[in-house]
């Protein structure tokens, strides 16, 4: 009775996390063969068998490498799974465990595309570990992420469904189901810092204190309440983060620039880059000092903090027909009204980028302005200048600068809008 509802617990679980996929999404699961894997893998057949794609890295560091690679495609082929594996090459220099999952991650990116779901089988126990292993490097009492944005395609996430199932309950489902999975010797290994707290520390610890365990996730979960909290308190949004009423302090600035990006699911650098870029916003206005994240970097103006994506090259121009959505690198571009008269040609409206036009100017206000001006009193950071949207005639007159400006009326008067849009980040709730 108890592994039944195990096995129930779990696939809830999964389902919910699977629930969240859209229509157009695939969803990729990280598949070592272990146990953990190999009970999501299996869980998730049981809720999404369409559109699965399984992912193996195949390391080189073991001499039964093969034979799990081989495990992995067969237990795919005997539930009819996609499966995808890759032989990496891993440098036997330097820390092995960061090579190797540098090299797992380095793949899944090149597979998961925009839109798309990555799912992992991290659990309970892996999550205490990496706890500890934060306290102890003095990065604070936080865990990984249930999800988080994952590479530089828009819309694409990695979920860990599994982090509230202890490592026991996972054997009890595989056991229920009689699956068959691989064990990894070097998992064995005390000279690596995750395995001696996994076979040595936390269970001496743990034989003291019964529930020492609940009481580390308990203290992460507090932790990601006080975050959100505090990023609350200071009205922050995914791409912005106020800074004016932060005390002088670096230390406290550098959390806070930390728990900004754990709440809103960006991957967190090393501590040690946090603070130096803390650091660095002591200097004056009129520099721009930068932190790499992922898929972009944090970035000052004025009295906030940005996040800025990875700038991609600027995208080609598209023709308007009528009011509408439009989506484009993460912003929402809301085209409210078009009205076909004056000097706008056939009717047909152009969207372009700011780039491709140097020096161009609209009719705004009774004048003709800079658009780089209106650009900077509109309080526009500078890098996003660039790949700012305008709405052109198809003579190339500017007639839009979607949430600033629209082009006045000159054969009616200064002030009634040509056409008009909003243009503004999507942003997720906290």
């Amino acid at each position: 009775m108890i592994a039944v509802n195990i096995v129930n617990e779990i696939n809830e679980a999964i389902s919910g996390t699977v629930g969240s996929l859209g229509s157009n999404g695939k969803l990729y699961v990280g598949f070592s063969g272990g146990v953990d894997s190999t009970v999501l893998l299996h869980s998730i057949v049981q809720c999404c068998p369409e559109k699965i794609i399984a992912l193996h890295v195949n390391h080189g560091l073991e001499d039964s490498a093969s034979k799990w690679e081989d495990h992995c495609g067969q237990f795919c082929h005997l539930f009819n799974i996609e499966y995808r594996s890759i032989r990496a090459v891993v440098s036997s220099t330097g820390n092995l465990e960061a090579a190797a999952r540098k090299a797992r991650y380095d793949y899944f990116q090149q597979q998961v595309g925009s839109n798309d779901l990555l799912v992992l089988g991290h659990h309970q126990d892996d999550q205490l570990e990496t706890i500890w292993m934060r306290i102890n490097s003095g990065r604070g009492a936080y865990g990984m992420p249930e999800s988080r944005r994952f590479g530089t395609k828009d819309n694409a996430y990695l979920c860990r469904p599994l982090l509230s199932f202890s490592r026991l309950q996972l054997l009890k489902y595989a056991s229920y189901f009689g699956l068959d999975w691989v064990e990894d010797p070097s998992n064995k290994l005390l000279d690596r810092q995750r395995n001696y707290l996994r076979h040595e520390f936390l269970p001496k610890l743990t034989h003291i204190y019964p529930d020492m365990g609940y009481a580390a996730l308990r203290l992460n979960e507090y932790s990601k309440r006080l975050d959100i909290s505090v990023i609350n308190a200071l009205e922050a949004s995914p791409s912005r983060l106020p800074i004016d009423d932060l005390p002088n302090n670096n230390g406290i600035i550098a959390e806070v620039i930390r728990a900004w990006l754990s709440t809103f699911s960006r991957r967190i650098p090393r501590r040690v880059a946090i603070e130096e870029f803390a650091g660095q916003l002591a200097s004056p206005r009129d520099k721009q000092p930068s932190l790499n994240l992922e898929d972009g970097a944090v970035r000052r103006f004025k009295n906030c903090l940005y996040y800025a994506r990875r700038q991609k090259v600027v995208p080609s121009s598209c023709t308007i027909t009528s009011p509408g959505v439009i989506t484009l690198s993460g912003r929402r571009l809301l085209i409210k009204g078009i009205k076909k008269a004056g000097s706008s040609g056939n009717g047909a409206l152009i969207l372009d980028f700011v780039g491709n036009h140097p020096g161009i100017k609209l009719f705004y206000k009774g004048s003709h302005r800079r658009i780089k001006d209106l650009l900077q009193q509109a309080n526009i950071p500078p890098w996003e200048r660039f790949n700012y949207p305008i709405i052109l005639n198809t003579d190339g007159l500017a007639l839009c600068l979607p949430g600033i400006a629209s082009r006045d009326l000159g054969c009616v008067g200064a002030g009634q809008n040509f056409c008009s849009a909003n243009w503004k980040v999507v942003e997720d709730p906290v």
